[in-house]
């Protein structure tokens, strides 16, 4: 909604309420009207509830200029019973006459009385944010479009940017507005990614070169805190990353809704105020003028000789030079194989070139021997076994310690698996760190225990530490660097600490406590915890961790790294551990996350299907889904569409397959049997006192799996076909199956991650 309006005042806010009655008695609906120019205005609709109607006002919003629209001439607003401010229709009123100490952090509830009707009305207010406005074109492609897939790219809409005083940073166009991230896109808060027709310094850094068309939204969803991903970046700047994000927290609202607080951050790309190296993708552009759209052209996969995958796109063309300007990202195989050009090392790490996106067989190939030449070193105890070459000749010591250390302080679970980045500034064949991302889930936002190297669990980086330099260039990063900033500047009590972007938590608490308490509301994110409890244990919890990495790495030299091998939860001697170890081993299965098997939970019909889809190395891979529920781009959605194609899975009476439900051990037996073509008729299941409650349909399938050893009873001699199968039981079976049915499946070089 936009309304032709003259703006008398930057500060100005104009809130407008329109009334809808019904016979169950009246409802008000608030629309906040900002002001942008003598042209236009912002329109801010309210979060309706049971109880009462809230309204989000943002920072610049002026408690003392506010003004109502209704059916009738004139109403009145009553707090507490007692106070009332009769208000008219249309004209300005000063809220604050009820509220004389301004609206708290938690809000006041007002209540609007029209004659006999009566709404509650809830104000809250941000402080000390900026404000962006996003506006969809196209009613047809709003935000829950936009929402509904990440391939959804919303045409020119419309953006308006303002400082917490009101001044306008943008007030134009979008080109595009997408959803954007992995993990946190499955979340109910999205983030986004927007492109705006012209460059423009959104963060107001007064440099020439910050100027970009292409932002992303962090929408912070599974850190209460909403500090996470500000204070990682503040410090890896301060530490001397090269290309660090600048990133500032705003309050959203999108087609006037209240969206939350969200953090507007550069985006990791190469650009001049960004990753700032040769841009080999415009390069490649202008050396392809016959080339109308790249995202058209096909991708090839091949194969090295150790086995080993990548992808390149067909019909490019390389300039010259083209031995520089790479940005590559370390990421988990099912994001890894989406991405138009990526190869995985010998090893099964998985790398995508992010920039340039299209890339040439010659480029992925020229770009795999660097990255498989570091790993080669790597794993030979620094040295490289053919060349002798130290691993330093094709990876950058400093910017290595110091993100591999921003990492394992942020007990960042993705640490060299996914969102960690490398680029390849010049003609020498050396990568360089950085800039470093995502660290929503960090600082003990997970289950992992605090005293162990959480980035030191992935297999290269427990090479690395092995190796006496890398040691000790940790060292040292953490005592000149590191220690000094986390002791003075972010653990310190004093909220003006600071040094250039990094402050303390003080400080960060402070600008965004309104803010945060707004984003509770909305989206429940608070844990049930007050925002300075929840800060306190922020604080606790990394001088906890500050003063243990402390004593760790700088006692390296007694003893070695503590490093964890294995999962957390599959002790020594469980039964399971063997079968566990050995199909992980084998590429087949993977853990929950990177600590946690979770053997006693359910197998999932997708899961099941992706470690036979693994087992068998099918060549047909399409996103042509057969199912309604098995949507395109998911980690089991080729393992399904295989599987059904080979008749091997089959959906229910409505066409639906179900891919997260649980397998029972009887369906197990029957889509293992079906998978192997083996006969199954004839066998015997008289020693199991359950036998009767086999289905009919199973029971070839589950007696073949008992006379074969791969399915066993319990103590009580029941083999119970209709309870669900645990991860451990679905290793153990397929441990088992491999054993005796050595040579009748093979094992591809890719994997999954479920």
């Amino acid at each position: 909604m936009r309304n032709k309006l003259f703006l008398t005042a930057a500060a100005a806010v104009l809130l407008t309420a329109l009334l809808a009655f019904s016979a169950s008695g009246a409802q008000i609906l608030p629309v906040l009207q900002c002001p942008v120019s003598g042209e236009t205005t912002e329109t801010i609709v309210p979060l309706p509830g049971e109880e009462t109607n809230r309204l989000f006002l943002p920072s610049f919003a002026d408690p003392h200029a506010l003004i109502l629209s209704f059916s009738g001439d004139s109403a009145s607003l009553q707090r507490g019973g007692k106070q009332s401010l009769e208000i008219r229709s249309g004209e300005p009123f000063d809220l604050t006459v009820l509220l004389p100490d301004g609206i708290p952090e938690d809000g006041t509830a007002v209540f609007f009385c029209q004659g006999k009707d009566r709404v509650s009305l809830t104000f809250h207010q941000s402080r000390s944010l900026r404000t962006l406005f996003l506006t969809s074109a196209n009613p047809a492609q709003g935000r829950e479009w936009v929402e509904e897939s990440k391939s959804h790219k919303a045409k020119d809409g419309g953006m308006l940017l303002l400082g917490a005083d009101g001044h306008v940073v943008y007030n134009g166009g979008l080109k595009d507005l997408k959803g954007r991230g992995n993990s946190t896109w499955s979340a109910d808060k999205k983030p986004y990614q927007i492109k705006l027709k012209e460059k423009t310094d959104l963060l107001e850094t007064g440099l020439p070169e910050e100027a970009e068309t292409t932002w992303v939204l962090l929408a912070n969803r599974f850190d209460a805190t909403l500090i996470h991903n500000t204070l990682s970046l503040d410090l890896a700047e301060e530490l001397g990353l090269p290309f660090t994000p600048h990133c500032q927290p705003v309050d959203l609202y999108y087609d006037g809704e209240y969206r939350g607080s969200y953090l507007l951050s550069e985006k990791t790309e190469i650009g001049t105020g960004r990753v700032a190296i040769y841009d080999l993708e415009s390069a490649i552009e202008d050396a392809n003028p016959g080339v109308e759209a790249f995202d058209r052209l096909d991708t090839v996969r091949g194969t090295v000789e150790s086995g080993a995958a990548y992808q390149w796109v067909s019909g490019v063309v390389l300039p010259e030079p083209h031995d520089k300007g790479y940005l590559l990202e370390l990421d988990l195989p099912a994001r890894a194989v989406e991405e138009r050009s990526w190869f995985q090392t010998d090893r099964g790490s998985y790398v995508v070139c992010k920039s340039p996106e299209y890339l040439s067989e010659e480029g992925v190939l020229s770009l795999r021997s660097l990255f498989q030449a570091l790993e080669d070193a790597v794993y030979n105890g620094g040295i490289h076994p053919s060349t002798g070459q130290p691993y330093t000749d094709f990876i950058d010591l400093n910017s290595l310690a110091t993100c591999y250390l921003l990492m394992e302080l942020a007990e960042d679970e993705d640490a060299f698996r996914s969102s960690t980045y490398f680029y390849k500034p010049g003609k020498e064949d050396k990568l360089y760190s950085g800039p470093v991302w995502d660290f929503d889930l960090a600082y003990g936002s997970t289950e992992i225990p605090d005293n162990m190297l959480i980035a030191g669990h992935i297999p290269l980086v427990q090479k690395l530490l092995e190796i006496p330099s890398f040691r000790q260039a940790v060292q040292t990063v953490y005592r000149d660097r590191l220690a000094p900033l986390l002791s003075g500047i972010v653990l310190s009590p004093d909220g003006t600490a600071q040094t250039g972007r990094l402050r303390s938590l003080v400080s960060y608490r402070d600008e965004l406590a309104a803010s945060r308490q707004m984003d509770v509301i909305l989206w429940n994110n608070g844990k049930g915890l007050a925002y300075d409890r929840q800060i306190d244990i922020l604080r606790d919890h990394l001088a906890a961790r500050h003063l243990w990495l402390y004593e760790e790495i700088m006692g390296w030299s007694e003893h070695p790294p503590h490093v964890v091998q294995d999962f957390l939860d599959v002790p020594a001697d469980a039964w399971y551990r063997d079968a566990v170890t050995d199909t992980v081993g084998r590429g087949l299965f993977n853990g929950v996350t990177s600590f946690y098997f979770r053997p006693e939970a359910a197998i999932t019909r997708g899961s099941l299907v992706s470690v036979l889809y693994r087992m068998h190395t099918p060549s047909e891979q399409t996103d042509d889904s057969l199912f309604p529920d098995v949507k395109p781009g998911k980690w089991y959605t080729d393992a399904i569409n295989w599987a059904a194609r080979a008749g091997i899975v089959e959906g229910d009476d409505q066409g639906l397959f179900h891919p997260d439900q649980p397998v029972s051990r009887q369906d197990f037996m029957l889509i293992l049997a079906r998978s192997t073509g083996i006969a199954t008729a004839g066998g015997d299941l008289s020693a199991f006192i359950d036998a009767d409650t086999v289905s009919p349909y199973a029971r070839d399938s589950v007696a073949w799996g008992a006379e074969a050893g791969l399915l066993q009873g319990n103590d009580r001699g029941e083999i119970q076909p209709l309870s669900s199968t645990t991860r451990a039981q679905a290793a153990a079976v397929i441990q088992r199956f491999l054993a005796r049915y050595e040579g009748m499946v093979s094992i591809p070089p890719e994997t999954m991650k479920e």
